[in-house]
């Protein structure tokens, strides 16, 4: 092997190893996350080293250490520029007046020392980008719809419920993204008001300030999985 290709090899390395190891629970996520974006140490330094080959009549090597070594600046440059169609807000929920709290989730190490309390500073971006999600109400006994809740998500293998209290209606879990294993929490009550109940749902991620839109998607998602246990809700 050229060792000209060294950095090319490392790039590589970096950009396809840790992701998998962390998507396998081997090691941590948020340093394999750390590691992959370093890939792109190793991918500059590869490239500059392939366009030297290529001007000193070494094209083979050249070109594949430019091809190699342009993986992960264009791969975490798209990343860059599609992060910013959203906003940079990591925490999502149904209801501004009253978000529910976790209460399990603050158990969890990653969660230590954090506050879990729903941003209000969130708000206004989040009613801008997202202003379909809404509370789900419908005319029936919160106790009933709370178990349909509960069986509506578990229908889901990505939504792992961790804890569930019929009694004041409410159940929290979490879901791992498929490529780093980074854990969101979320947390579904179900509150009685009058004749009608309202399903109220919050997302939230526990590493880095924007989320891709991701607790977005997985509130929509949870939301026509309900609907769709619970049939018309007027």
């Amino acid at each position: 092997m050229n060792v000209q290709m060294i950095p090319a090899a490392l790039a590589l390395f970096f950009f396809v190893v840790p992701p998998l190891l962390a998507g396998m629970g081997l090691v941590p996520s948020l340093p394999a996350f750390m590691a992959w974006v370093f890939s792109l140490v190793p991918g500059i330094i590869a490239v500059g080293m392939g366009l030297r080959l290529v001007s000193k009549g070494d094209p083979k090597f050249g070109l594949l250490g430019i091809a190699l070594g342009l993986l992960p600046p264009l791969v975490i440059g798209y990343g860059m520029v599609k992060s910013r169609a959203y906003p940079p807000i990591n925490d999502i929920t149904t209801n501004f007046e009253a978000p529910p709290g976790f209460q399990k989730a603050q158990e969890a190490p990653d969660n230590q020392g954090r506050d879990l309390s729903y941003p209000l500073m969130y708000k206004s971006p989040q009613a801008q980008a997202y202003p379909d999600l809404k509370d789900i109400e419908v005319a029936r006994p919160a106790p009933e719809v709370f178990q349909v809740v509960q069986a509506a998500l578990a229908t889901d293998a990505k939504l792992k419920i961790v804890a569930v209290d019929s009694e004041n209606m409410r159940l929290e879990g979490e879901e791992k993204s498929t490529l780093f294993g980074f854990v969101d929490d979320f947390v579904v009550e179900v509150r009685a008001t009058g004749d009608k109940s309202l399903v109220v749902l919050r997302s939230k991620s526990r590493f880095g300030q924007a989320d891709f839109g991701a607790n977005a998607l997985r509130l929509r998602r949870m939301i026509d999985l309900v609907q769709s246990k619970l049939g018309p809700t007027s």
